[in-house]
């Protein structure tokens, strides 16, 4: 499930953009629109961390994928994509 070279700069770059708005303070930068869009989203969601395994292991980062998977089956335990996403990155 890897991904050519073209695409797989993208995702890279998805997953630094994302990395480095979970760090940025919320009351300094609350105006930021990717905070905002963050926030709404709840990051710390099931379905987000699900997404962030999916593109990991589109990476090939099958480690990073399951631990990310792991995670999203920690806030729900029922969450099926995330159960399918960690038995693929396993298998």
């Amino acid at each position: 499930m890897l991904v050519v070279n073209n695409y797989y700069s993208v995702l890279q770059q998805t997953l630094t953009l994302v990395d480095r708005a979970k760090a940025l303070s919320p009351q300094r930068y609350s105006n930021h629109y990717i905070v905002k869009i963050l926030l709404v989203c709840n990051t710390f969601s099931a379905e987000y961390c699900t997404e962030y395994g999916y593109q990991q292991m589109m990476m090939g980062n099958l480690k990073g994928a399951i631990s990310s998977f792991r995670n999203a089956l920690k806030i729900d335990e029922g969450c099926e994509k995330a159960l399918n996403g960690e038995h693929k990155a396993l298998g």
